[in-house]
């Protein structure tokens, strides 16, 4: 049972890993501009709701 756990872990890791991989290093260009974009649209909703209430 202890063994199972240990390889069950060591699964998720390879996978977490990947998954990050792939995010920051396979998808710099296209990730980096999203994330900009996001930014950009928080700063314009937040900006309307400076004089609220």
């Amino acid at each position: 049972m202890e063994k199972e756990k240990i390889i069950l872990w060591i699964i998720i890791g390879i996978l977490l890993i990947a998954v990050i991989y792939t995010i920051f290093f396979k998808g710099s260009g296209t990730g980096s501009a999203t994330l900009s974009t996001e930014a950009g649209k928080a700063a314009q909703a937040y900006a309307g709701m400076v004089g609220g209430c």
